[in-house]
């Protein structure tokens, strides 16, 4: 059963013992069946377009063998932008934290995803994870728009404190300021080992 919190009723992600001194992502789109042992040793990430990992979502059983076979799972970054409709935004927020919910309770280990829209979304978007915990966030497509992205990372750090911040895509000056932070770069996690 899973636990909700907050004035929105945010499905809740509670911080787990995950060592991160040899971390390696591998997209969701780059898993299989019976995965080899150097991929299993990956954690899975949702840097993607949204329809590429629809199916967690949608059915959400039918990839829990899938994921479960890899060391760790973030949850899935379904896309929090400014120009969207803060019902979608509050939508898309929720479905990343029910689906963390749903395989933590699965016996899964999951790190939260955290992304943010303008001011407007931190009344909801930081809600449903546990403070202090191990985090990941992505500075993908963010270029254009560093000082709004700043503004989110610094309220994320000051309201969920994380423990540590896994950043997938470019390092931006004063983020460490922050937070402890392991920076992996894109082409280190969008291959398989096998590839």
């Amino acid at each position: 059963m899973q636990y909700m919190v907050g004035e929105h009723d945010m499905p809740f992600v509670y911080a787990q013992n995950i060592d991160l001194e040899d971390i390696a992502l591998i997209g969701f789109n780059n898993i299989r069946s019976n995965d080899s042992d150097a991929n299993k040793s990956k954690t899975v990430h949702f840097f993607l377009d949204d329809h590429k990992f629809d199916e967690v979502w949608n059915i959400p059983e039918r990839e829990l063998a899938r994921l479960s076979q890899y060391a760790h799972v973030l949850s899935p970054d379904f896309s929090v932008y400014p120009d969207m409709p803060i019902p979608l935004q509050m939508f898309n927020v929720f479905r990343n934290r029910w689906c963390a919910s749903y395989w933590q309770f699965n016996a899964i280990a999951v790190i939260p995803t955290i992304s943010w829209g303008d001011k407007r979304s931190y009344r909801f978007c930081f809600d449903g994870i546990e403070r202090g915990c191990i985090v990941a966030i992505s500075t993908l497509g963010t270029h254009s728009s560093i000082n709004q992205f700043m503004h989110g990372f610094k309220m994320m750090c000051e309201i969920i404190k994380p423990r540590t911040v896994i950043n997938y895509g470019a390092l931006f000056e004063g983020m460490t300021n922050f937070a402890d932070i392991v920076t992996i770069p894109y082409k280190h996690g969008s291959q398989r080992a096998d590839s």
